[in-house]
């Protein structure tokens, strides 16, 4: 299924956002319908962990590839870390090798 970013923007107040801490409303595009979702972003050195609200939405379509779903999530924690994300754009699947397992559970 094709998913196109139409927005991203910051939720928390001034001040509340930090370098390992941030929470953002990601607006999408699937099926010709628009998608909010909140998602929660949180740094800890070298690893990361994110998350989105709520946990039933658009993202859990098994119509849906899974590296498309990672790819969105690299462009929300890339938003995070100050890099320019330009709306609307596709997100395309990641790509990967070909000794790459991929699993959804």
């Amino acid at each position: 299924m094709h998913v196109v970013l139409l927005s991203i923007t910051s939720i928390l107040e001034d001040g509340k956002r930090t370098e390992s801490f941030g929470q953002y409303c990601v607006v999408l595009s699937a099926e010709g319908r628009e998608h909010a979702l909140t998602y929660t972003v949180e740094l800890k050195g070298e690893g990361r962990s994110v998350s989105w609200q709520p946990s039933d939405s658009i993202l859990t379509d098994t119509r849906i590839d899974v590296l498309t779903v990672a790819a969105l999530t690299d462009l929300v924690v890339a938003f995070h870390r100050g890099a320019a994300v330009h709306c609307p754009c596709d997100v395309p699947p990641l790509s990967v090798g070909p000794d790459t397992a991929v699993i959804r559970s």
